[in-house]
């Protein structure tokens, strides 16, 4: 019991010990980048024949969004797949698409429906499906068809926002 006690309080001073040190910790913010600002407007393109870097681009956003949320700014977002990328983000793929990356169909949606939850506007090039032969009208709910991803591009830039490129 003695030696339980013992163990405990030194664990107990060590531990407190360690509290300037704390700070060392935190996540540092960017407070020079945002200072002044109340929202940031952005669009980004994803265009990848590979469904894991699509969900990988796709899974970056959620922390951004977060994390900007945390220091007091607001994010816009705007996704918009083209080329490729296409094939993955339907309701209804193909069955070669779906047995080749069902995993990560499953996971893609996942994160569409997290990014729609954000108010994140999610639209889909139907140039793109059209060139795969896919049906725009069966995309995953609340993606968007719009005739050209890169009009969507310009056409949002011109109206303020600033293109994320995703790697």
């Amino acid at each position: 019991m003695r030696k339980h006690i013992f163990i405990c309080s030194h664990l107990l001073a060590i531990s407190l010990m360690m509290i300037p040190f704390a700070h060392t910790h935190a996540r540092a913010g960017n407070e020079d980048a945002l200072k002044d600002v109340s929202t940031v407007k952005v669009i980004t393109m994803i265009s990848s024949e590979k469904p894991k870097k699509v969900l990988g681009q796709l899974d970056s956003l959620i922390p951004l969004h977060d994390q900007l949320r945390a220091q007091g700014v607001k994010l816009e977002l705007v996704v918009v797949f083209i080329g490729p990328s296409v094939r993955f983000v339907m309701a209804e793929p193909d069955e070669e698409t779906l047995f080749e990356h069902d995993f990560y169909l499953r996971k893609i949606e996942n994160t569409l429906k997290q990014l729609a939850k954000l108010k994140s506007v999610m639209e889909v090039c139907t140039f793109s499906t059209n060139v795969f032969k896919l049906d725009h009208n069966k995309l995953i709910k609340p993606l968007k068809p719009v005739g050209n991803g890169y009009i969507s591009m310009v056409g949002y830039q011109a109206k303020g926002y600033e293109s994320l490129p995703l790697f």
